[in-house]
């Protein structure tokens, strides 16, 4: 499954008709847009290996019930249909929402984990400030959506699921 993803996202990043670098201009202006479109789709783009070292975490004994809640949220809201921005409509450009989640719940998981089991997968161990940027960039362009994420990740860490509920019940 991931491999797919990879694939898709490695498809629609080559496409010069996908409109990813459109939607950002309309959102922040052509001069503005040069800082966002590269770090984004690298975000995008790294996505899958993101997942992969969560899904790894997951199966440590030792991980905190918080980050198993976060971790398990992550993956079902990835395999259901409803989501912040339609990848179906935009292209790339839909997968931002997902990158931004992905890229919080690793960076939660990266500060909450004792540096003695925060192995990382061998080709994310520099990801650390790049994706700090990426996130405030994020951020920047998509206020709504990441703010509503960013509440949804803060309940699910609480232990309080109806957020979680409320969003998997939209179709």
């Amino acid at each position: 499954m991931l491999q797919a993803l990879k694939s898709q996202l490695r498809t629609l990043a080559a496409d010069p008709h996908d409109p990813f670098a459109a939607h950002i201009r309309k959102r922040v202006g052509t001069v503005e847009a040069v800082h966002y479109t590269k770090p984004l789709r690298s975000l995008i783009l790294v996505m899958p290996e993101l997942i992969a070292q969560i899904r790894a975490w997951m199966e440590q004994p030792a991980l905190p019930p918080r980050l198993k809640r976060l971790h398990g949220f992550l993956l079902s809201y990835l395999y259901h249909p409803t989501d912040f921005l339609p990848e179906d409509s935009v292209g790339l450009f839909g997968y931002l929402d997902d990158a931004y989640l992905v890229g919080s719940v690793y960076t939660r998981t990266m500060q909450q984990l004792d540096h003695r089991t925060r192995r990382t997968l061998p080709n994310l161990t520099d990801l650390s400030g790049q994706m700090a940027t990426w996130l405030v960039l994020a951020r920047q362009l998509l206020p709504t959506e990441t703010q509503q994420i960013d509440h949804l990740l803060d309940e699910i860490v609480a232990g309080r699921s109806e957020a979680f509920r409320h969003l998997m019940s939209k179709e």
